[in-house]
């Protein structure tokens, strides 16, 4: 059900964080925020070509009503009625190129002063609230991290002490207002790396780049001496993280992003599904998940459920799907923040580097997901970008953010 919908029964405030991924920045997100709004306001207005037509995906023209202002870091927040989308700046262009803790903490410093505003707006208006992000390319990465340090992590950071009371204060405001996670979105996120994906000459660039100057494209590359993506992030406390909220959804290209394969961004490793994509022409009906759309001209699929394959528990998703903060993080008191260490020692012995495919078994094991796969039909191989809105003229059909933005608003 639509968030605007529900909001005619019982106030729902609504607050969306978005991160961007490598050498990007925080106005990549404009035309999903754009599109968010406009959903939003659909019930309040009979007009439908007002809200959603192509011309209206532009990434300066917001809806009336919209209060738009910028943090020092360069994030960018909007505001209106029940609504808030915040998408940060710490990690613009090359600054990207940090580790992907050293991303996650930025984002979380200049994230925290507006989400705590938030909750004080919250507390005083009244009404439930709840949270969702969304994280493209390695930004979904960062999105894993930071819930990591903002929800599960015993201690932010040794050195910052300040950070680490600013966090632990935050949580007990949640905990105080029930706070419902809901949606946990990744678009085209290298979940599992990218070293399979890329093309000869782009991997080579890559590889210089990461054996240089860029930690974090080493850590996607798993090429990092630390194994991040193959252990830190599928460590206990991280899946616990992930499992707070009661949905997951995985937006993944399937054909044409020549930056991040599918399988990687959509977990599925399937026998029959490549590595990879298909960067060059295919037929509708060879590229994958070909069943789940409605036809060949469509530019996304159906949902497609991803159960967990642990067989013998009950699925995440079976929980009572209101469940707040409260439940979640006194279950996680009770077994210790400590917790981190032993988690530890129950992942592969450290530093090591697993597949690609474990990697995806292992976020998949405990925590049930929902795909929603996308087919990318321009000359141009830019399905990576295109999702988001960019380039009109070469973007994906104006639906893939409409439809992106419709599961973010899902409650």
């Amino acid at each position: 059900m639509n968030v605007a919908l529900s909001g005619l029964q019982h106030k729902l405030h609504h607050f969306i964080l978005l991160q961007h991924g490598l050498w990007a920045a925080p106005w990549d997100f404009d035309s999903i925020v754009n599109a968010v709004y406009r959903q939003n306001a659909v019930p309040l207005s009979t007009n439908s070509a007002e809200f959603g037509e192509c011309d209206e995906l532009s990434k300066n023209n917001l809806p009336p009503g919209v209060t738009f202002s910028k943090s020092v870091q360069g994030g960018r927040l909007f505001t209106r009625d029940d609504i808030t989308c915040f998408a940060p700046g710490s990690n613009s262009l090359i600054r990207s190129h940090r580790s992907t803790v050293c991303c996650a903490r930025e984002s979380l410093k200049e994230f925290l002063p507006f989400f705590t505003e938030w909750l004080d707006m919250l507390r005083s208006k009244g009404g439930e609230g709840c949270f969702s992000c969304i994280g493209h390319s390695f930004g979904g990465i960062i999105i894993r991290e930071l819930l990591y340090l903002l929800l599960v992590a015993p201690d932010v950071n040794g050195t910052e002490t300040e950070l680490t009371n600013f966090v632990k204060s935050t949580r007990q405001r949640l905990v105080e207002s029930n706070i419902i996670f809901q949606n946990f979105i990744t678009i085209a996120s290298p979940h599992c790396g990218v070293a399979g994906c890329l093309p000869t000459p782009l991997y080579q660039t890559a590889w210089m780049l990461a054996m240089t100057c860029a930690p974090s494209i080493r850590e996607i590359l798993l090429k990092d001496s630390e194994a991040l993506l193959s252990n830190r992030l599928i460590d206990e406390d991280h899946i616990t993280a992930l499992g707070m909220f009661r949905r997951r959804i995985l937006f993944a290209n399937t054909q044409k992003d020549f930056l991040v394969g599918f399988t990687t961004s959509s977990l599925c490793f399937e026998d029959h599904v490549e590595n990879g994509v298909n960067t060059m022409e295919a037929a509708p009906n060879s590229a994958p998940c070909a069943s789940a759309f409605e036809n060949e001209d469509s530019a996304y699929s159906s949902v497609i459920h991803l159960e967990n394959t642990r067989k013998s528990t009950p699925a995440t998703s079976a929980q009572d799907p209101y469940v707040g903060v409260q439940q979640s993080c006194n279950e996680h008191e009770k077994g210790g923040l400590e917790g981190s260490a032993s988690a530890n020692q129950n992942t592969p012995a450290a530093h090591t580097h697993q597949t690609p495919r474990d990697i995806a078994a292992r976020l998949r094991r405990e925590l049930d997901w929902h795909l929603v796969a996308l087919r990318y039909n321009k000359p141009i191989p830019a399905a990576h970008y295109s999702c988001l809105g960019w380039c009109p003229k070469s973007a994906s059909e104006p639906g893939v953010v409409q439809r992106i933005a419709e599961e973010a608003l899902m409650t």
